[in-house]
């Protein structure tokens, strides 16, 4: 069987930013998608770098990484009962990935673990955010190694999906 129809490893990006997001991908909740396969969720946090009177700072730094990690992979082992159905919840890893590049960083992971599939919701950006900012989504349908499902923001795209 094709890896589309039934994918043995499944990356799932999930965003912090807006909640609505997390909430458009409860939809896959309802699908059989997740049947026998490897479950990673997957949120990748931006590291910043600053200059302060010419020193260089990052944040996070690593000890306030550890922290984030942790309450990061506490929201999405919560989050993933709410999208994994029970008996797949045992195959769930939770992941938190901290790059300058979060984009490249997600392809790497994608890359690492083999993934067939990985899953991702895109909104609209409307007005001058629209025109500056590069949709992360967008880039996983250039760059990832393996097929990408969109969930569109807002409208529920995911509810009847079925494989």
């Amino acid at each position: 069987m094709n890896a589309i129809l039934r994918p043995k490893t499944i990356a799932v990006c999930v965003s912090l930013k807006d909640e609505s997001e997390m909430e458009e991908l409860k939809h896959l909740a309802n699908s059989n998608l997740f049947e026998n396969a490897d479950i990673h969720l997957v949120h990748v946090f931006k590291k910043n770098l600053y200059f302060n009177e010419l020193t260089p700072y990052n944040f996070p730094d690593e000890s306030n990484f550890e922290t984030i990690e942790s309450t990061v992979q506490e929201i999405l082992a919560n989050f993933s009962k709410n999208i994994i159905p029970q008996s797949s919840l045992s195959k769930v890893t939770c992941h938190c990935l901290l790059n300058t590049d979060p984009k490249q960083r997600l392809v790497t992971f994608l890359t690492d673990i083999k993934a067939d599939l990985v899953i991702s919701s895109i909104r609209q950006n409307h007005g001058i955010e629209g025109v500056f900012t590069s949709s992360f989504t967008e880039y996983l349908c250039k760059f990832a190694p393996c097929d990408v499902y969109v969930v569109k923001h807002r409208l529920g795209l995911a509810k009847n999906l079925t494989l």
